[in-house]
């Protein structure tokens, strides 16, 4: 499930990010049995690097975020995925985005969602096992709830 407030910022970065240098953050929900829950995203750091088809989380408000979710949750709420920005065409993931999931999921040792924006739309996906077997599946929108977006 994803909040209405995370699609809310997904929304707005789509139809900001069109021929602008890639920009990200983290995702942030809870594990809950199968299913992932996103909660929360962190925007750009100052510190990132963004170039016109990359981009390098390194701001360290990132990792504050995370550990202040995990904090205030009871230790539930952690980093589940990352998401960044495309700045032309669809929101599909490059082999350089494909590779970088499959190692996250793999240190990780748990599934994670990912996001990409781009100037049509936002695209979420799912990336289960690990490398090289790991399977990147674009998520379906499937119901609004009250809080939040329900995808399989």
């Amino acid at each position: 499930m994803l909040r209405y407030e995370v699609g809310d910022f997904f929304d707005s970065m789509r139809a900001s990010c069109a021929a602008k240098p890639e920009r990200g953050g983290i995702l942030i929900g809870s594990y809950r049995g199968p299913h992932i829950e996103i909660t929360e995203y962190t925007e750009p750091g100052s510190k990132d690097i963004a170039g016109p088809s990359s981009f390098k989380r390194i701001d360290e408000h990132h990792q504050r975020a995370a550990t202040n979710a995990w904090k205030r949750s009871g230790n539930t709420a952690t980093f589940v995925g990352e998401w960044h920005s495309h700045p032309s065409g669809p929101p599909h993931p490059s082999g350089l985005d494909r590779q970088t999931w499959k190692a996250v999921v793999t240190r990780l040792n748990t599934p994670c969602l990912f996001v990409i924006v781009s100037p049509t739309a936002w695209q979420l996906f799912r990336v289960l096992g690990t490398k090289p077997y790991a399977d990147v599946v674009p998520m379906t929108e499937i119901e609004h709830g009250t809080t939040g977006i329900v995808y399989r």
